[in-house]
């Protein structure tokens, strides 16, 4: 197997995470590339891209985090009714410029201050760069061929080593074109969680990308993709803490015998071989495959479908939606509750977020619908972008210590 960014064979295996590790993706993949080019990655696409989700990474408590290299963000607080901008570090306002020039003292004098928002700068290669970055990876997991995806990806090499990877992908927001989309979307609270979504349409091959049900792109892979089947693949985790007690996992394990080990291995679908990849100075064989046994459940325990995830009620919340409808508006909410929805509420995912029916009845490719959008009404792309933004700081505000 070859590194898909230095064409090196694979001699040591090296595990790449399809969602940045720092953002709290689980998934893992070692059939992406090299050790040397996933310090790359990590250099040159992952460094700057994961910053971006900062006011997320610093405040939500199951994210990865050390207290070294809590990053700095900008925002928006409040103090005596003004609003100010004003610079975040870790949970804590470390700067609110004008209002320390207003009042001539330092941060520390000043009462009163309430973080109120926070800024995230999508607007730029580095964002693109990243997002392209999961979608390319998710469809290299999923088993199509790299051939197909290398289009859109140049690399640069200094000799024999990469100096700078970058990736040119079609990257177009997600916003709702129909009024279940807009039910599932518009919401008073938001739940977390990231999800990907794999397909193809003719030659064309897709990725939808949802971080932390917010940040909704599609990422357009190949204009030449070729294969017998429609590929369709999901992957869906939720964003929140898990316990991860031993106790809670594996009480018993401590009354298990040495002997029984290999069937503990075979149980979780554990080598010893990758225990041992892992071992901590001076740790015991036992006490090493119960920590990594540990850490593999606390994975799969966030992995979800996304038929849960994506609820609005079923048909109690669509006999609603009905009565506040117009006769028109009844047959769309009809048809696109049909679409996507079987008679036991589980989600269609064959539709979900590539197919939608408009308002004349017809089905519609989502992605180029939304260029379409981008052209035609951008606004309402930013309309949209912004309320998920305000949900995303209202749940920070709630749950940390920034807002209280």
């Amino acid at each position: 197997m070859k590194c898909v960014y230095c064409q090196k064979e694979i001699t040591t295996k090296s595990s790449e995470h399809v969602i940045q590790n720092a953002i709290g993706g689980f998934l893992e993949s070692e059939n992406i590339c090299c050790p040397e080019c996933n310090l790359a990655v990590e250099k040159f696409v992952d460094k700057d891209f994961v910053k971006i989700f900062s006011p997320i990474t610093n405040n939500i408590d199951y994210l990865p985090k050390r207290a070294s290299t809590e990053s700095c963000y900008d925002g928006q607080v409040m103090c005596a009714g003004q609003f100010y901008d004003a610079k975040f570090k870790g949970r804590k306002i470390i700067s609110v410029p004008k209002l320390q020039q207003e009042r001539k003292c330092g941060l520390d004098k000043i009462k009163g201050v309430v973080p109120k928002l926070f800024y995230f700068n999508l607007q730029n290669d580095v964002f693109k760069n990243g997002i392209s970055k999961i979608a390319f990876n998710f469809a290299i997991h999923s088993g199509i061929n790299p051939d197909f995806l290398m289009d859109f990806v140049n690399v640069e090499k200094d000799g024999f080593n990469v100096s700078s990877i970058k990736f040119k992908n079609l990257v177009i927001p997600f916003c709702p074109l129909n009024i279940v989309d807009s039910k599932i979307e518009f919401r008073n609270e938001i739940q977390l969680y990231h999800n990907l979504i794999l397909f193809s349409n003719g030659k064309e091959l897709w990725c939808y990308v949802d971080l932390f049900n917010v940040f909704q792109y599609y990422v357009l892979l190949s204009e030449k993709f070729e294969s017998s089947e429609k590929v369709l693949r999901i992957y869906a985790q939720k964003c929140q803490k898990i316990p991860l007690s031993e106790k809670h996992y594996v009480e018993d394990l401590h009354y298990v015998k040495p002997k029984h080990i290999s069937a503990l291995l075979t149980i979780f679908g554990v080598t010893y071989e990758e225990c041992k990849a892992q071992r901590k100075e001076g740790e015991d064989d036992f006490s090493l495959i119960r920590r990594v046994i540990n850490e593999k459940i606390r994975k799969e325990s966030v992995v979800s479908s996304l038929s849960d995830l994506v609820n609005i009620g079923g048909m109690v919340e669509f006999v609603d939606l009905l009565k506040n409808s117009s006769d028109t508006g009844k047959i769309n909410l009809y048809h696109n509750f049909s679409f996507y929805f079987d008679e036991n509420d589980n989600l269609i995912e064959n539709n979900f977020r590539q197919y939608f029916i408009d308002g004349d009845g017809q089905v519609k490719f989502y992605p180029h619908e939304m260029m379409d959008v981008m052209q035609s009404d951008s606004k309402m792309i930013r309309e949209y972008s912004s309320m998920k933004f305000k949900l995303m700081c209202n749940y920070i505000l709630k749950t940390t210590a920034l807002g209280k």
